[in-house]
């Protein structure tokens, strides 16, 4: 899958800057092997050869690429695509082991619970909390590497045992935001596996 296949489809794109992640939208108005050209909404600029994820739907699922900022006129955005379409599936990434600070509450709550994740994947985490969940849903702010998200999960189990309690939790759909600073918190913890294999611990 090498390129998005129509015209005026909508485009999501997202980026990080200084560990927070942005969001805007374009129609897509033209389509090569390697570039696009995207229509934004709204007003939105980025530094030359700034990479950002765009992700866009290809009929009943989501597919998403990494590109770069090529150049700008008026509303109209060109980007360089550096690697192909590839369907969005959460089930087929990795999971790693992990010591992140994190918050937990019912949705709609105004009180957080502090936590710590133990490990996290595209799909899910498990999560040391405090106290049980009290409803089948939770919030979960998660500040770490430099990224931060707020993410709704399922929770699919909880364990208690004599270190506290744990709890499995699965992603429920990502927005651009959520997705983009996930990506870059498993992109670090990735790298730092890579020079020395363990845990990863975060104050």
């Amino acid at each position: 899958m090498n390129r998005a296949r129509s015209t005026n489809s909508l485009v999501t794109i997202t980026w990080m800057r200084d560990g927070t992640a942005a969001s805007a939208r374009g129609r897509l108005t033209a389509t090569a092997e390697t570039s696009v050209a995207l229509a934004l909404e709204d007003p939105a600029a980025w530094f030359p050869e700034e990479c950002v994820y765009l992700v866009t739907s290809n009929g009943d699922h989501d597919i998403v690429t990494v590109a770069q900022f090529s150049r700008q006129h008026e509303r109209t955005a060109v980007f360089e695509v550096l690697a192909p379409w590839r369907r969005y599936n959460r089930r087929r990434d990795r999971r790693y082991f992990a010591s992140l600070k994190a918050q937990s509450r019912a949705p709609g709550a105004t009180e957080w619970s502090p936590g710590r994740v133990v490990n996290v994947s595209m799909h899910g985490m498990r999560m040391q909390l405090a106290t049980r969940p009290a409803t089948p849903v939770v919030e979960v702010a998660l500040r770490a590497l430099n990224n931060a998200a707020v993410m709704q999960c399922d929770v699919m189990g909880v364990h208690e045992d004599a270190r506290g309690i744990e709890a499995r939790l699965r992603f429920r759909e990502l927005d651009a935001q959520s997705l983009v600073a996930l990506h870059g918190v498993l992109t670090t913890l990735h790298s730092l596996e890579e020079q020395r294999p363990g845990l990863v611990g975060v104050a």
